[in-house]
């Protein structure tokens, strides 16, 4: 299950001047990189992005041969982006906005509404696809409210259908493992072993195979 997930790229710019801001601010060598590795990773997730292009084209054959079910989950709702709060006195600043800023000049998410990840870029476009639409933001698209949420009904629903198509895979797997010791305990029966050639099944083989048989069968 992929919930909003950029196959394609993500609106990232006031995502970018907020991390570009907080890398500027930095002066210890540790969180310099570690911030230096943020930006790196968000400039992967841009629109158009070449990374993300290799790594879909790396996904679609793996999906086609192991033959997956996907269910892609899309966000219909346009999503609140940051922008940054003015440098007031943190009394003034307060007062004015009814909310303690936990630095001043930081980041809150107040902004323009923007299509965060759009249709387009959510979806791999597979034969054994399935695309669902949520009536929600990027951010809160898998924050279900309660188990009466249309997309939760599916989530569910789509679950089950995986642990069934396992459970029943299993079954067929252990129904071979029932099988085949009888069909070895009916040729010992008959003693079919004996008139095999040596060089074609050695004595120690039938040996081994008819103590794991009674073993099996105990």
């Amino acid at each position: 299950m992929l919930f909003g997930t950029p196959h394609k790229g993500l609106s990232t710019d006031e995502l970018l001047r907020m991390v570009q801001s907080d890398l500027e601010d930095t002066a210890e060598p540790e969180q310099r990189e570690y911030r230096e590795l943020r930006l790196k990773l968000l400039k992967q997730l841009e629109e158009g992005s070449s990374f993300l292009e290799e790594q879909r084209e790396a996904l679609r054959p793996l999906c086609e041969e192991l033959q997956l079910r996907i269910f892609s989950f899309y966000e219909t709702e346009w999503t609140s982006t940051v922008q940054q709060v003015a440098s007031l006195p943190m009394p003034l600043g307060r007062w004015l906005n009814g909310v303690q800023k936990s630095q001043l000049g930081g980041f809150e998410r107040d902004g323009a509404k923007v299509k965060m990840v759009k249709r387009g870029a959510a979806l791999l476009y597979l034969p054994n696809e399935i695309a669902y639409p949520v009536k929600n933001d990027h951010r809160n698209m898998v924050k279900f409210a309660d188990s009466t949420d249309d997309t939760y009904k599916i989530v569910v629903s789509r679950i089950k259908e995986c642990l069934k198509a396992i459970g029943d895979a299993n079954e067929a797997r252990m129904g071979l493992w029932v099988i085949v010791p009888l069909l070895l305990v009916l040729l010992l029966h008959f003693s079919a072993f004996r008139y095999w050639p040596s060089w074609l099944l050695p004595d120690v083989v039938r040996l081994s195979i008819f103590l794991r048989v009674r073993c099996l069968m105990r």
